[in-house]
């Protein structure tokens, strides 16, 4: 079906499609329109992003949204966030959780974006993500985790705006 022939040309070994043998869904984020649903989720054996695009009841498609750093492991996927932008392309943010990045990646006619988009790689970011689309740009709103002396807590909320018409 669908699903084999997407996902067999980038792992032949059969791991993202083995879901009776790991977690999936740790996290994950979804937006519905008009009787379709794309929903983004964590892997867990192959710590990759994933979505889901179809009908609640199937049939659907299910993709690779960020693979990671492929022969290493890295979770990529957490604390995930998802809308639709003018286009009706879905585009979602959510956490590299290896490096405590911040992630976006959207889905074009020709698939995901090969590389997904590092909205801020400095220090821990990437938690309780949200987005929001103001026109043609995507509104990020970000945990930053901070501490200070005495391990006190100091995280802070920040705001990324990102145009979406360079996609």
């Amino acid at each position: 079906g669908r699903l084999d022939e997407q996902l067999a040309a980038l792992d032949p070994g059969g791991r993202y499609a083995d879901f009776e043998q790991h977690v999936i869904g740790e996290d994950c984020a979804i937006v519905s329109q008009d009787d379709d649903i794309n929903l983004v989720f964590s892997n867990s054996r192959t710590w990759a992003m994933m979505a889901y695009r179809g009908t609640l009841q199937g049939p659907g498609v299910i993709s690779v949204v960020d693979a990671g750093t492929w022969g290493h492991r890295t979770r990529i996927g957490a604390a995930p966030a998802i809308t639709l932008d003018p286009a009706q392309r879905p585009v979602v943010v959510y956490q590299d959780s290896t490096n405590n990045d911040l992630r976006m990646n959207l889905l074009t006619s020709s698939g995901w974006l090969e590389s997904s988009a590092v909205i801020a790689d400095d220090g821990a970011v990437g938690f309780s993500n949200s987005i929001v689309i103001d026109g043609t740009s995507a509104i990020i709103g970000t945990v930053r985790v901070r501490t200070v002396a005495g391990a006190r807590e100091r995280s802070t909320v920040e705001l990324h705006s990102v145009d979406l018409t360079q996609y």
